[in-house]
């Protein structure tokens, strides 16, 4: 799974957000994505081709929190910004 646009992140006003950038994005997608510390680290390993597993991997070695706790909130994260067309590959 990967992100199907392109996009920028960058803090605003003490906020991570998401910017779609590139002409097929700007068609599909309107206004940014807001995301908090966790949700803007899924986002980055969303950049390239990855799997469930290796985010998961990757978070546990960021936060304190078990694995489970870890995936339920990466199938909840990746699932929305599917429904939302952001994500392919689920």
């Amino acid at each position: 799974m990967k992100l199907r646009y392109e996009f920028e992140t960058m803090e605003m006003d003490d906020q991570i957000v998401a910017v779609p950038v590139g002409e097929e994005a700007e068609d599909a997608l309107h206004g940014i994505i807001k995301l908090n510390d966790s949700g803007a680290a899924i986002f980055r390993l969303l950049k390239k081709e990855t799997t469930e597993d290796a985010i998961v991997a990757a978070m546990k070695k960021e936060y304190d929190a078990s694995e489970e706790q870890i995936r339920e909130f990466v199938r909840v994260f990746v699932s929305d910004l599917a429904r939302q067309g952001v994500v392919e590959g689920v």
